[in-house]
Order: structure tokens, then sequence, then C-alpha cells
């Protein structure tokens, strides 16, 4: 009951109009400005004896503060009396109690003074009492004499009233000050507390002499911590299933960290809270077809820190985290999850909104009471499909946490004593975003090679062979008849050393085919700020010849006009005089590593128009958007993006499969009957070949027999 009421008051209870703190501030702010003010005046008066300064203005007359005191005594009491103040600015800002300890006696010491004063109106007191002996030009009061006299009694009743006002205004600001200290003496002792018992709970298990100790500084310590920060009645972080590492990996998710950096967080705590979320994201596969990742900031102000798009891989994510800054103002957690369901969650801001293969997860951090009413914001963001993990921290309001969480509660939402034991959670979260990899575990039937899958998998075959349609098994590779066509980004971002794993990536895709008049011919263009055809289809016959005209190619270093070389592509390379084929599938793939500098929709469709089946492969810089525009349909499948060249060889990979996976011809067509009857002559004209052999070889045989 009483951390209750202990709590509503620190809620509730105001200085000057703000929170006990803030107003707390602004009291010893202007304390020291008013003697950061008076120690100037003495300053000019101690360097120009013959000024003489006259501040009446705002109440001051600076004749000399002490009786028989030089300048430079009054100038060293102003100065310590700022001194005194700014000690006490500090102290709330930072957290330190023990430094307002010295304003507040200095407002307990003019408090008295103050009543002596006044007493002396009304009482006839010794001179020695009177602060006037000692100090004078300070305090305002009438003479004794002059309330006194006959007709004075309407002066003296305004005075009084007066006097009774100033008495009452100093003691709010000791009243208002004393519970500052104490509120900030209650955090510290309460950080204190609870970082001693997880300390005490992580100890290694101490000698069998020693343990009744350790268990009773256990209990000690738990009760200390409930009288200070009363009992939370939530179950205990559950840690979950332990699943290994290596049988794990993130399904792709569209997450936003919700976080609080209102006044009550300190800078330290807010670093921890960092590195929650840090430890959260390492655990994840970041990138724009992976999991992406937002952070949105609140105090009395929301901030979006970054959206869902703003980084494609996680060193980005990370640093971007690490150079988030806290608010500190109020507390306004409905405004923050309303921003989260309209603005961090849309599709401007990266969110996937369109598709079902991404889910929506946001993560709050909270250690107050809301300013605002959050069950309305929580279950709009919640029947938008948003998914809401809640965590308090401290003095975190549990009624408030309920609704914001997403059902079943035990499972969204936790409770932590402090921000020192908020990274225990980040295993909970690593879990949650975590599916089991089939492809790890072995539970999967594929021939050649696995491919993990959300929630399963897909099987795929090694250099030099193609997938059968049972999806499981692989067969010879030999992509029939197809006309492929490179188009390379030969621009000056692309660096010298990257153009070279370019070259490899190319020939990489080379060496899956059977290159030949009558199988897969390949073309070659470069392009930067003009188009260069390498070589066209049909210049080479050769795998060999194909690879060593690659590695010859001379890297042209200057701009990216991705448009023009695709209108090279449809207009120049798939036509016959540069031995483009009829009825053969007609493959292009558009490499690029950033922006392209002309307009590229128009020749990409008509590209596609022409049917041309075009795979779309960014790296580092490229842009989304112009990929989907390059890609044939269905554009997930026909487009790839992956932020390190270094990498590449992966999508090589895929694009293997995908080429040898092209559209089957027509068996009725005369095309596929005569290439068919081609085919079987080849096959009849090898096992009569193979049977001649056997016939010679039975002949020798009996030959032999017949000697014997």
């Amino acid at each position: 009951m009483v951390k209750f009421v202990s709590n509503m008051y620190h809620g509730s209870h105001r200085c000057l109009f703000c929170h006990v703190r803030t107003g707390s501030i602004i009291l010893t702010a202007s304390y020291t400005v008013a003697w950061t003010v008076m120690a100037g005046f003495e300053l000019v008066r101690l360097f120009r004896p013959d000024s003489r300064v006259d501040v009446s203005m705002i109440g001051i007359h600076l004749e000399g503060v002490f009786h028989g005191a030089d300048t430079f005594t009054s100038f060293i009491f102003d100065v310590f009396m700022t001194a005194i103040s700014g000690l006490g600015v500090y102290g709330i800002i930072k957290y330190f109690p023990d430094f307002l300890i010295p304003f507040i006696c200095y407002l307990v010491v003019d408090f008295f003074i103050y009543c002596i004063e006044v007493l002396g109106i009304y009482v006839d007191l010794p001179d020695y009492m009177h602060a006037k002996h000692y100090i004078q030009n300070v305090f305002y009061f009438p003479e004794r004499d002059s309330l006194i006299e006959p007709g004075s009694t309407k002066a003296m009743i305004a005075f009084t009233f007066l006097f009774i006002c100033v008495l009452c205004l100093k003691s709010f600001f000791i009243y208002s000050t004393w519970n500052c200290f104490k509120f900030i003496k209650e955090l510290e002792q309460e950080s204190s507390l609870v970082d001693t018992l997880l300390n005490l709970r992580s100890r290694e298990k101490s000698p069998q002499e020693d343990k009744p100790k350790t268990q009773y500084g256990l209990l000690l310590s738990a009760l200390i911590l409930v009288q200070v920060n009363g009992v939370p009645k939530v179950k205990p972080v559950r840690t979950g299933p332990q699943v290994s590492a290596g049988l794990c990996r993130s399904k792709p998710t569209d997450l936003v960290f919700i976080i609080d950096s209102s006044r009550s967080v300190r800078p330290s705590e807010f670093e921890q809270v960092k590195v929650f979320v840090s430890q959260v994201i390492e655990s994840l596969d970041i990138g724009p077809n992976a999991t992406r990742v937002g952070v949105v900031n609140y105090a009395s102000t929301v901030k979006n820190e970054f959206a869902l798009n703003a980084h494609r891989n996680k060193a980005g994510v990370l640093r971007a985290v690490s150079q988030i800054q806290p608010l500190s103002s109020g507390t306004m957690t409905g405004l923050a999850i309303q921003f989260a369901t309209n603005i961090a969650f849309s599709e401007s801001n990266g969110a996937r909104v369109k598709t079902d293969a991404a889910s929506k997860v946001a993560i709050i951090v909270t250690d107050g009471r809301p300013q605002d009413r959050v069950r309305e914001a929580a279950t709009r963001a919640k029947q938008s499909g948003i998914e809401i993990f809640a965590i308090g921290v401290g003095r975190a309001e549990m009624s408030s946490l309920r609704e914001i969480a997403s059902e079943p509660l035990e499972d969204h939402l936790d409770y932590v004593e402090s921000y020192s034991a908020i990274e225990k959670l980040s295993k909970k979260f690593q879990e949650a975003f975590c599916v089991v990899d089939l492809c790890a575990s072995g539970d999967h039937d594929c021939e050649h090679i696995c491919v993990s899958t959300p929630s399963s998998y897909k099987c795929a075959c090694n250099e030099g062979f193609t997938l059968n349609p049972d999806g499981r098994t692989c067969g010879t590779c030999s992509s029939g008849g197809v006309d492929l066509a490179f188009v390379i980004d030969g621009s000056k971002s692309v660096r010298p050393e990257n153009f070279q794993l370019v070259k490899k990536f190319i020939n990489q895709i080379v060496d899956a085919l059977d290159v030949g008049d009558q199988n897969a011919r390949i073309a070659l263009i470069q392009y930067s700020s003009s188009v260069r055809t390498e070589f066209p289809l049909n210049k080479f016959k050769t795998k060999q010849n194909i690879k060593a005209a690659v590695k010859k190619m001379e890297y042209m270093e200057r701009g990216t006009m991705t448009g023009l070389a695709l209108q090279h592509l449809a207009e120049n390379i798939f036509v016959p005089s540069q031995g483009a084929r009829e009825n053969i599938p007609k493959v292009g793939i558009i490499f690029t590593d950033g922006r392209s500098q002309d307009y590229i929709n128009d020749f990409a469709q008509k590209a596609k128009d022409q049917g041309i089946r075009m795979f779309a492969v960014g790296v580092g810089n490229a842009l989304e958007e112009e990929l989907r525009i390059i890609a044939s349909d269905p554009v997930k499948d026909h487009y790839y993006y992956t932020a390190d060249f270094k990498t590449m060889n992966k999508i090589a990979d895929k694009l293997q499969v995908k080429i040898c996976a092209a559209p089957a011809k027509d068996p009725c067509a005369c095309e596929s009957l005569v290439e068919f009857q081609i085919k079987v002559e080849k096959i009849i004209k090898t096992l009569t070949a193979k049977l001649g052999a056997f016939t010679k070889k039975l002949a020798a045989l009996e030959n032999r027999l017949l000697v014997k």
C-alpha cells in the first residue's frame, strides 16, 4: 500500500506546474541565473570601483552585500551561491541526489532567516537576532515603528498577508525540492539493489560452508527489493525451448522497435535498451527479402529514427541503432503506437503490406505510466495485423502493458526489475523469430542441395545439373536450345576489383550450360554511359572461348545508362543477324549496382513484350524498384539482390536452375519433331557402334574356343 501511494505521488506531484523533477530543475536553474547576475555586477564593481551599479529593476540593490566587507568578498559569496544552485541543477539532471543537499540547506536557512525577520516586525527582538544586523539590502521589510503607529492597521494587514504568501512559496520550494531529492534517491537505491540481486543470482555457487550466507544474502536483497519496488504480478521471463543456432533461421518479418526515451529513462539505461535492440537484431537475417527493421523513438513527441526500408543489411541497421539519442520529455505511449501503425508500418516506409510473406511485429519498451490512452491505439494496431510484444521496466504500469500486448499475454508481455536486466530478454526474442531449419536438421529428401524457406524447404542441384519434375532429384542440365544475353553494368561505381567478381559470376553460369550451335548461344553486353556489344550470340561455339572472352573484357568505368542498355538488348541482340533463333527461348540477365541515369520503364517493357525472359540482378546500391520493373513475371522469381559482390555466386546458383528450367517447347511443333528425330538418330548410331564392337569381341572369343 505504501508503495502504491508512493507511485501515485511521484506520478502526479507537480513543481512549478511540471513534474517534480522538471519543476526542480527550473527552480534551481532560476536561482543559478539570479546569483550569476549578482556575481556579474559585483565583478563590474570590482574592476570599476567608481561605478555605481543599480539593479533595482530586479529587486536587488548592490551597495555591498556585507557590512564592512569589500566588493571582492561579495563577489566570492555570489559565486559560492551560484555554485550551490548550479550543483543542484546538475544533480537533478544526472540523477545524483546528494548534489541537491547544499541547495536544500540553503533554502531551509533562507526560510528561517525570513521567519525571524518577519517575527521581528511584530515582536521587539534583540539586534543580534536580526539578519539586518549582519546583512543589508537583501531583505525588504518595513521598520517595526512604521507598522505600529496609529492608523497603520491596513498597512499591517497587507504586509501580513504578503509575508504569509512569501512564506508559503518558500515552504513549497523546500517541499518540492526535498521530494525531488527523495524521488531520485529511490531510483538510485532501486537500481543499486536490483544490480546487487542480479549479481548474486548469477554468481557461481559458493563452497558448502558459505551456502547459508549466500542464501541469506539473496533473501535479504529480495526483501529489500520488494520493499522498494513492490511485487509485480507477472509471470517470470520464460526462456523457451533451447534451439541450436545451426538449426534456426529467422523468418521474414517487418519488425519495428518502439522505445521509450522519456525523462525517467537515464542516459545509461537508454544505452542498455540500445544494447538489447542490437542483440535481437544480431540474431536476424536482415535484408529486403528477409527481415526489415525500423525504430520509433518516443517521449512527449514521436521520432521515426529510421524506416523499414532505410537499411538493406545488418551492419547498417546496427550502426543506425548506435546513433539514436534519447528525447527526454514525457511518455506519450499511445501516440507512439498510433504513429507506428499509420507511418512505420506503411508501404511508403518499407512495410510489405501487399503480401503475407512477411509478418508485422512491434516490440515496445517502456518504464512508466503513459500520459495518454493506449487501449484504442493498441487495438487498432492489432486489428491491422501487427503482433505487439510489450516489455515493462521498473515503474511501468502493468494495466497499460496488458492493454498493449497481443494475446496470449504470457507470450507477449514481459517485465524486468531494471534496465540492467533487460538484456536477458534478447534470448526470448531470438527464439520467437526462429524457424527450425529443416535443411540443417537433415529432415529433407533432396538429392543434391536443400534450400531453406520459411517453415519448409526446396531442393536445388549442383553445378551442371537441373532439378527433375519430382522436385527432389537432379539430372544433367542441358538447357536445351536457349539464346542467353548478359547485360553487365560497367559504371565507375562497380570498381575494378568488383568487376572481376562480375566476370566470375558470368563464367559460373556459363559452366552450367551446354554451349553449342544447337544448344545454348551466349552474348555479352557491357554498358556505362554508352553500350558496347562484347560478343553476339553467334560469335563463340564453346564454353572455353566464351569464358576466355569474358576474362578479356575491359572495364568501361563511366555512368549508368541502364535504359539505353535495355534498348540495345531488344533492338540489336535478339535479331537473326546477331545469331538469334526463332522459336528458341530468349533470356536476358541484367546486372546493375546502382540507380539508372535514364528512363528504363519503356525499354524494359519492350524487351518483355518481345518474349525475352528478363532476370534482374542488383548489388550494393541497386534500387529494388528498378529491379522489379526490369524483371519478368512473376517478379519474385526473376529478380535478386545482394549487398555484397562477394555473395553473387549464390545468385548464380539460383540462375543456373532457372535457366535450365526454361519453358518447354511444344512437343507437337515441327521443330520439336525434327529435333527429336535428330536425337533418336544419334542414339541409334551410338547403339549400332556399340553393337558392332560387341560383335567383334564375341567373334574373337569364339575363335579362341575353337583353337582350344
